[in-house]
């Protein structure tokens, strides 16, 4: 049942249920979260919603981060309209009101709140926006390692909670503080362009040599970039982005997987399932039963 307080053009401050959705919220009164508090985070959690669930707020004392894994989301602000899907993440600065929602299916994503302080200073003002990012699959890890180690009962499993914090604290940090060193930041930036140009044309025979000459660096540089920043190799993260694209078409299409192939960029639709098995773990078909 929806809960209205209050009205701020088309966004009201509701929270709108659906029976099967999933939240798992961090144990924030506990001191194994302190390792999070250190870090300026403030709240996060991992939901995994399906239509008929909708969050809005009205004055967010806090700069929300949201990282689709699987599926899209709708976000809404009195002037903008956002789409967020599998390897984007939402920033939603301080004060922006907002609504979102699952977009036609299955959406799962990790969100974080961030309290306002001078380390996120480069988010205040800023309209609420998306973007590609390399952390989420490492983010996802250390979260969800997070929330295992927690509730177990194993040796040091303090300790495991505590490495996971400060890996998220990592990730966070590097996707959106404020205390980078400037050419850091002019590098993560022009890689981030990078990727957004080969995940909007994945059908193209992405190259090694493309890929550096995009960014005006020599392949060898471009090598080492991509392992410092995205901890893989420049054709690697290609391989990814096709196969996260792929997923969410399998989710969200009923197209032949002949024509998902060439979507992302494969001729052979045998390749392709071969490359998405090794990848995924399943054949494409069974991905797809799992909907």
């Amino acid at each position: 049942m929806a809960r209205k307080n209050k009205n701020v053009g088309h966004v009201t401050e509701h929270l709108r249920w659906s029976p099967k959705c999933r939240e798992h919220f961090f144990p924030w009164r506990s001191r194994v979260a302190d390792s999070l508090h250190s870090g300026g985070i403030a709240e996060a959690g991992i939901s995994d919603l399906y239509p008929g669930y909708s969050l809005g707020r009205i004055d967010p004392r806090y700069h929300l981060l949201i990282y689709a894994t699987q599926g899209r989301g709708l976000v809404r602000g009195l002037t903008t309209e956002l789409v967020v899907g599998s390897g984007e993440v939402a920033v939603i600065p301080a004060h922006t009101p907002f609504t979102y929602t699952p977009h036609r299916g299955r959406w799962r994503y990790l969100w974080i709140h961030l309290h306002e302080e001078k380390r996120w200073s480069r988010l205040d003002g800023k309209p609420m926006h998306t973007r590609r990012t390399v952390l989420t699959q490492q983010l996802d890890h250390a979260m969800e390692g997070f929330l295992k180690e927690y509730r177990s009962k194993r040796v040091a499993a303090d300790r495991m909670v505590s490495l996971y914090g400060e890996t998220i604290n990592i990730c966070v940090l590097r996707d959106h503080g404020a205390d980078e060193v400037p050419a850091d930041a002019s590098i993560e930036t022009k890689l981030e362009e990078l990727w957004q140009s080969v995940y909007s044309n994945l059908m193209h025979p992405w190259s090694t040599t493309e890929l550096a000459a995009r960014i005006g660096v020599s392949e060898p540089h471009l090598h080492r970039l991509v392992l410092r920043y995205a901890h893989t190799t420049p054709m690697r993260m290609v391989l990814r982005l096709r196969m996260e694209h792929a997923q969410e078409l399998l989710i969200q299409q009923d197209w032949p997987l002949r024509i998902i192939s060439e979507r992302v960029g494969y001729r052979d639709q045998f390749a392709f399932a071969v490359a998405f098995k090794k990848f995924s773990g399943v054949t494409p078909g069974h991905f797809r039963d799992r909907r």
